[in-house]
């Protein structure tokens, strides 16, 4: 497998989305404090094998690795720095389907081994985490889900 690079180096721009409403969390399933949700601020591009450029762009929304609390002290916080490139990649290929559920995961996994500096060890553990357990974030997307995920995320052949 050929590699999967970023083209930009340096912090990732984001904000938290915080509720502002005076429901204190009681507003509904979609309260953005209950969900601990990033949103982007910049277009990040990533190259991935095959000549393919995904872009993110701003506004999209994305929630860091998805680590269990009790995995924290093994792995770490799922907004830590050297996670967070290879979250939102992963996130971004879950929302917009462009590639096949296997492939986002192997992607995710050399991201983190060749890019972000990770262990091996510790790669292996949150890819194996998300072929064990990714299934129902994947398969729980509808068709206006993924649509919309492609307004924010575009897949392109090209060079760089």
């Amino acid at each position: 497998m050929m590699d999967v690079f970023l083209l930009k180096k340096g912090a990732l721009k984001t904000e938290f989305l915080v509720c502002n409403s005076p429901c204190k969390h009681e507003c509904d399933d979609n309260c953005k404090n209950e969900k601990k949700e990033i949103s982007l601020l910049e277009h990040v591009v990533f190259c991935l094998p095959d000549q393919q450029i995904l872009t993110i762009h701003p506004g999209f929304v994305f929630d860091g690795a998805s680590i269990p609390q009790i995995c924290w002290t093994s792995i770490g916080h799922p907004l830590e720095h050297r996670f967070i490139y290879a979250a939102l990649l992963h996130d971004a290929l879950y929302s917009s389907q462009y590639l096949p559920r296997k492939t986002a995961d192997q992607y995710f996994q050399k991201f983190l081994t060749d890019f972000a500096g990770v262990g091996r060890y510790t790669a292996w553990k949150m890819y194996t985490g998300v072929r064990l357990f990714g299934s129902h974030a994947w398969n729980s997307k509808t068709e206006k889900q993924i649509a919309a995920a492609k307004q924010m995320i575009t897949l392109e052949r090209g060079t760089v």
